[in-house]
């Protein structure tokens, strides 16, 4: 029994230096908790904003889809078109004196897209930008079949496209 005895003797000071150490590591282990609740609350606020931002993107995207349904058939309607003019129709159009109001929408469209400013005609309430003399001027040319099939329609500014939407949403289009 006495030999027991030195035993416990010699093993209390390593107990109680491994009881230090516990503590110093519950310690630790206290202050990594609280490290890790911290940053799981910064995680869980950044899912939030990221998730936030993922629904308003996906309306987004939703907009543009139901947008692009209805744009689609329009322009593959003036791809046809355009593939189907040729020189002769831009000097038939050319010549009118006062075309049609619809030719009139499609003439002030171009003069839109291709950057050409209309003139400025009468004064006061009565004026009116008139698109038909500069686009016949600047417009009206053979060249113009080879402009609109190389349009460069993946990268039109939305400033112009909102200039556009009531002249396309026209019946008379």
């Amino acid at each position: 029994m006495a030999i027991l005895q030195v035993e416990l003797q010699d093993l209390i000071p390593k107990v109680v230096q491994k009881q230090k150490e516990t503590a110093v590591m519950m310690v630790n282990i206290e202050k990594s908790k609280k490290i890790v609740q911290e940053k799981t609350k910064e995680v869980e606020a950044e899912e939030t904003v990221a998730k936030a931002k993922l629904e308003t993107s996906n309306a987004i995207k939703a907009d543009c889809d139901e947008a692009l349904k209805k744009v689609m058939p329009i322009y593959h309607a003036a791809m046809r078109a355009v593939s189907e003019l040729d020189k002769n129709d831009i000097t038939e159009i050319k010549g009118f004196k006062s075309p049609p109001p619809g030719a009139l929408l499609v003439i002030k469209t171009l003069c839109l897209m291709f950057n050409v400013a209309g003139e400025k005609k009468g004064s006061g309430k009565d004026a009116q930008i008139d698109y038909w003399e500069p686009a016949k001027k600047k417009l009206l040319t053979p060249e113009l079949l080879k402009k609109c099939q190389n349009y460069e329609k993946d990268t039109i500014p939305a400033t112009l496209i909102e200039q556009l939407k009531p002249l396309i949403e026209d019946p008379n289009y």
